[in-house]
């Protein structure tokens, strides 16, 4: 034997101790210490050579081999020692058994972790209502890595189709449009009006037309907004009797009888200002009509158009558009005729003579001319149709005081009616009026709020519910009942308050968890044996937020007689039906029964205890509104279900680190509060709840921000609150809070080491600022930060100059908020944590932003 085995431990066990519980060392002496132990006992009591510096002895004999082999022996036995030493105390043991079984001395079982929880809103089939069900199987869509994970409801729900989707009473209010506007809101979408079209506004206070400017159609509001070229012109009451309407995408564009004669011989003027009679000036024109129905002859208010048309007009709006203006009027009357416009004109004639006079041997001809007026008529004729048209007020516009040329636009394929409402912009106050008798609105049912967008989304919970009948006096909307329901919010409400017009309501909400239901048989039992264990085949077991704590979604009962579960025996009689659920460090759980004395031993039986229990746990269960969307079996009475807010509030059962910190917590309260700082520590023995901070407020009492892992608020607040309840003077006054972050705007320059890649650097400094690496977060980030917890400025350069390639940094900005300038420390309060977002970071390498 020449040394021993590498590696040497640091430090000789024989040294005194550091107090350092990582490092404990139990045996007084190690290798070296014990070889040269030998050697002087060898020398002193049996007279052995001492040995030479080069550590052989005068004479090599065997006994040195020997000593070698037990001083490593006992080295060995030392390193084993320290190990299992370091098992025996909570504080250094590494195992997790060891942890576990420390944790359950100290009364403390470890978190168990929890599933995550929220609400789904489910949508009945049309007509149908009923009762769903406790443990409607839903599932999540799976997304990139992310598998789909199973969710069950907690409790029977009853649906209605009436309860889909609820808009609240009087969440529109009756329009007005005034004079001077130059827009209109058009029910509906999909009218396919486009810029540039012309229009016809037909009101009980105005006909005008319009040419479109702009069109925006929102398929969310269902309303379509129209921009004009010109004001309306006068006050409209969408809401009266008479609904205004949009007239758009004419199929007709017509013109008037003559507008495409010869304009020297047919003008304008002589269309219009020409009778059946016969005109005096020169030329003169007149009109020949022969009606097909009733007297013929020229009426002065008819319009003749320049074809024969095969639908009718009468009834029907129509805009004539010139280069004066637009005009919207109606056609009254219409018949089909046979219309000629004669022009009647003297014109004068050169009539040639020629005269022959005898000359010598012949004839000499002279040619003269004489003027003779003759009488030309000349005629344009066509089959057309004649109308007849009035304006909003009076009777019918004789034809001619319609100016010329012009154009008649009719036949319109669009005929849109105005929004008679639009979105009330009143908040949401208590209480909220939904219209018609809703009697499965009871207390204790969830709701769902949500804007129109569906963008944002707050879960409350009935606290009161009455129907209330309306007078006539009181149906101002015709509305003849009302259900008034006043709530109670379901975790913290979101930014801003809802508008009445931009609410809606989801009736059929049902609270969900992470999870799936097994129903097995665990074993038979003997009917003797004391404290007799079966093990549930699958896990991690699912556990739900409570009053207690964390409490398994577990059923057990044997020869189907339902056992309770129970903390501990220590109540228990020898006949009452307890057990006890214990979780080991791999997740397995297993069902303990009583011996006899404390908790009876389970009957005799093959097989005749049974477990009914959900598997689902940690945050695999957290996913983000809309990806809940699955029935996993075809139901009757629904037709879809989907999460418009959050599940959330998964926690992974608790790590090492975790054990060790909070199995001495219980010993700080004993399971009661009494200070302040009583309620933060009681609020961390709470599954899921990874962050904990109170203070007293002389306004509000006692406020609590609780948070879970990933710094969100826990997803069941009302459990929280119950735990803390059952464990604190009530009297005293408690707000529970989620945690708010406040963020941080930093500007730094960075001076990178030569010999380090410039986006190598980059990308380590934004990982130590504002990164989420597992087990290394940023500085800025939930996970490195305490609630309420300060950042000071040197704090910052000594994790700037920590960073691998920087040489030197100097920064800018170091300022919360919207301030500016380098602030010394950035405070926060105690529901606050201070975040660095990536974009709230401007990082320049050596003074350039490359």
């Amino acid at each position: 034997m020449s040394r021993p085995p590498r590696p040497h431990p640091a430090a000789s066990t024989g040294a005194e101790q550091s107090g350092d519980l990582a490092r404990l060392d139990y045996l007084p002496l190690e290798y070296a210490d014990l070889l040269a132990l030998q050697d002087e006992l060898a020398v002193a009591r049996l007279g052995r050579p001492r040995t030479q510096a080069s550590g052989e002895a005068d004479e090599p004999d065997v006994a040195r081999t020997f000593m070698e082999l037990s001083a490593l022996v006992g080295h060995v036995l030392a390193v084993y020692q320290r190990h299992y030493a370091g098992e025996a105390y909570i504080s250094t043991a590494r195992a997790p058994s060891s942890l576990v079984r420390h944790a359950r001395r100290l009364a403390y079982d470890p978190d168990p972790g929890l599933a995550a929880s929220g609400h789904a809103v489910l949508f009945a089939k049309p007509g149908a209502g009923g009762t769903v069900a406790a443990g409607l199987a839903l599932a999540s869509t799976p997304l990139g890595e992310q598998e789909a994970q199973d969710y069950e409801t907690h409790a029977d729900v009853a649906v209605d189709a009436a309860l889909n989707e609820l808009e609240p009473r009087r969440a529109q209010r009756p329009v007005t449009i005034a004079a001077g506007a130059r827009e209109l809101r058009l029910q509906g979408t999909g009218h396919a009006i486009a810029p540039g079209d012309e229009v016809a506004l037909v009101a009980a206070a105005l006909w005008k037309g319009f040419v479109v400017e702009a069109v925006d159609e929102d398929v969310d509001a269902d309303v379509t907004t129209v921009g004009l070229d010109d004001d309306v012109g006068a006050q409209i009451e969408v809401g009266a009797s008479a609904p205004p309407v949009l007239l758009a995408r004419a199929a007709r564009k017509l013109r008037q009888f003559g507008a495409g004669a010869d304009p020297a011989l047919f003008p304008p003027s002589a269309l219009r200002g020409a009778t059946g009679a016969e005109g005096t000036g020169a030329p003169k024109y007149k009109y020949i009509v022969e009606r097909a129905e009733g007297p013929s002859g020229y009426v002065p208010e008819d319009v003749y158009l320049a074809e024969q048309l095969d639908e009718p007009l009468v009834g029907r709006h129509v805009l004539r558009t010139t280069g004066a203006g637009r005009t919207v009027l109606r056609v009254t009357a219409e018949v089909a005729a046979a219309v000629a416009l004669e022009r009647t004109a003297q014109e004068s004639v050169e009539l040639p003579t020629v005269t022959l006079a005898p000359t010598d041997g012949g004839f000499t001809s002279t040619v003269t001319t004489e003027s003779e007026s003759l009488t030309v008529t000349q005629r344009i004729a066509a089959n057309v149709t004649a109308i007849r048209v009035a304006a909003r007020t009076g009777g019918p516009i004789a034809r001619a005081s319609l100016p010329l040329p012009a154009r008649w636009l009719a036949g319109w394929a669009t005929e849109a009616l105005l929004a008679a409402g639009e979105p009330n912009p009143s908040p949401l106050e208590q209480p909220l009026e939904l219209p018609g008798r809703l009697a499965a609105l009871t207390p204790g049912r969830p709701l769902v709020f949500t804007n129109r967008s569906e963008t944002v989304a707050q879960v409350v919970t009935i606290r009161r519910a009455q129907v209330e009948e309306l007078d006539a006096a009181a149906q101002d909307d015709g509305v003849g009942a009302v259900t008034k329901v006043w709530w109670d919010p379901f975790g913290d409400a979101p930014a801003g308050a809802f508008e009445l017009g931009d609410l809606k309501v989801f009736g059929n909400a049902a609270r969900v968890s992470h999870g799936r239901t097994v129903r097995e048989a665990l074993g038979g039992s003997d009917g003797v044996t004391p404290f007799q264990r079966f093990a549930l085949r699958q896990s991690p077991l699912t556990v739900l937020p409570g009053a207690a704590g964390g409490e398994p979604a577990l059923e057990v009962r044997v020869d189907d007689v339902l056992w309770q579960r129970v903390e501990d025996f220590a109540r228990s009689g020898p006949v009452d039906r307890h057990y006890r659920s214990q979780t080991d460090e791999d997740a397995v759980t297993t069902i303990v029964f009583g011996d006899g004395r404390n908790g009876a031993v389970p009957p005799s039986g093959d097989e005749n205890v049974r477990a009914i229990y959900r598997v689902g746990l940690g945050r695999a269960g957290d996913v983000e509104p809309r990806r809940l969307s699955r029935l996993k079996r075809a139901h009757p009475l629904l037709a879809r279900a989907v999460n418009v807010t959050p599940i959330s509030g998964g926690a992974e059962p608790a790590d090492a680190a975790a054990i060790r910190s909070q199995s001495t917590r219980w010993i700080r309260t004993f399971d009661r509060a009494v200070s302040v700082s009583d309620v933060a520590d009681l609020a961390l023995m709470m599954p899921g709840v990874a962050r904990a901070a109170a203070r007293w407020d002389q306004a509000r009492g006692i406020v609590l921000v609780v948070a879970t892992a990933a710094g969100d608020a826990p997803a069941a607040p009302d459990a929280v609150r119950a735990f803390l309840d059952a464990r604190r003077d009530v009297t005293v006054p408690l707000q529970v809070r989620g945690p708010q972050p406040r963020d941080v705007r930093i500007v730094v320059d960075v001076e990178p080491d030569p010999a380090h890649l410039v986006e190598v650097v980059k990308s380590s400094v934004r990982e130590a600022l504002h990164g989420e690496a597992p087990g290394a977060p940023g500085m800025f980030t939930f996970a490195a930060r305490g609630l309420g917890q300060p950042a000071y400025l040197s704090e910052l350069y000594a994790r700037l100059e920590a960073v691998p390639g920087v040489v030197g940094a100097r920064v800018a900005r170091f300022a919360a908020e919207a301030a500016g300038g380098v602030a010394d420390v950035i405070a926060a309060d105690v529901e606050q944590w201070l975040r660095l977002a990536p974009n709230d970071l401007e990082l320049t390498i050596g003074g350039s932003a490359r």
